[in-house]
């Protein structure tokens, strides 16, 4: 709580709700349908709330003027650029947000689970892997600025304690799952497996 504070405290966050979206600027992970999710959130009754993005990449300012065009205020959607204090950004925010088009098993969901933060997400690639639909938090279809500003909506509208509950599912989900002795194990069943069927 004091380093969610302090952090909260430094971006000037106040008492609003924070997403937090981590990524390289490229079209993997879908920006602009980001972008226009979060406008549609401001012309909605949404709560205050602010977008942290953080990551540099070849589309930075071309979002960066979609961002204006679109009338979002620049302390409502803030490209924080590269930042090595991204757990302490995650311990700042109150839910995950995720746009990719594509994806393989995405650390930083598992980081942002392992965190205890709800997760809006597209359902590409592993992140129905970590995203447990109604339980963990929200997986949308990739390209639809709707369904996610319909899923942060539902998210930000939640009562605190079962916005808790699906983060605190989340990080259950990750030490079940992916804790590394968890993970160690795995591959050992499967190392016995391969070299029995070789014998």
């Amino acid at each position: 709580e004091e380093t969610r504070a302090a952090a909260r405290r430094e971006l000037g966050l106040a008492s609003s709700f924070v997403w937090l979206a981590v990524g390289r600027l490229d079209p993997q992970k879908d920006y602009p349908s980001m972008l226009r999710a979060v406008a549609a959130s401001l012309a909605g009754d949404a709560p205050p709330f602010a977008v942290l993005v953080v990551g540099e990449g070849e589309l930075r300012a071309g979002l960066e003027r979609s961002r204006d065009d679109l009338g979002i205020p620049p302390d409502t959607l803030r490209f924080l650029g590269g930042r090595n204090d991204v757990p302490r950004l995650m311990a700042a925010a109150d839910a995950y947000l995720m746009s990719s088009a594509w994806e393989g098993l995405p650390m930083v969901l598992l980081e942002a689970a392992a965190s205890a933060l709800p997760i809006v997400a597209t359902d590409v690639g592993g992140n129905r892997d970590i995203v447990i639909d109604g339980r963990t938090g929200r997986l949308v279809a990739a390209h639809d600025p709707t369904a996610l500003q319909s899923a942060m909506a539902e998210v930000m509208s939640m009562a605190p304690p079962l916005r808790a509950a699906w983060g605190e599912a989340g990080r259950d989900l990750v030490r079940e799952r992916y804790e590394l002795g968890q993970v160690v194990d795995r591959w050992e069943a499967l190392y016995h497996t391969l070299l029995a069927e070789r014998l």
